[in-house]
């Protein structure tokens, strides 16, 4: 059975929603040219915040580093817990994965307020006299809110 696992920050926020059929009918209201138009600002905004995130954590990585990533997180998180995470999450990668060596972006899946900007992480591991290249995708999800703020939702490598 293959298993799902989101490592790194926890979610910050569970979506969850149902709409009926008339609030279906509002939602193909808005295909408006200002809606469209904020729409693709918001993906703008979402992309922008996605790739300082991944920049400040391939940094943070790569040097084993937290105070690199640091700038990245959204100030509401409490910082010692997000440091211990962080040297929980640096052993599984060292002991799994090995040392990054690049990262590429991909690309993104939308679904209404969400964006997934999707990266492929490349990871190289010495054991026996081999270097094995593991491959992995690493997701940054952010939220478009209805005052326009873009905020990033969770994050993190997709194991199966």
């Amino acid at each position: 059975m293959k298993k799902t696992l989101l490592l790194f920050l926890p979610a910050l926020l569970a979506l969850a929603g149902c709409s009926t059929p008339e609030q279906n009918k509002d939602a193909v209201k808005n295909t408006s040219p200002r809606f469209v138009e904020q729409d693709a600002l918001a993906l703008q905004a979402g992309k922008k915040l996605a790739d300082q995130y991944m920049e400040c954590f391939t940094a943070a990585v790569k040097q084993n580093d937290f105070s690199l990533l640091k700038p990245a997180l959204p100030a509401d998180l409490p910082l010692n817990k997000q440091r211990a995470h962080f040297a929980d999450q640096m052993k599984w990668i060292s002991g799994n994965l090995g040392a990054l060596k690049e990262s590429a972006y991909l690309d993104v899946f939308r679904k209404g307020a969400l964006c997934e900007y999707t990266w492929k992480l490349t990871f190289e591991k010495e054991a026996d006299g081999k270097i094995t290249q593991i491959d992995l995708p690493y997701i940054v999800r952010t939220v478009c809110e209805k005052n326009g703020e873009v905020k990033i939702l969770m994050v993190g490598f997709v194991v199966r």
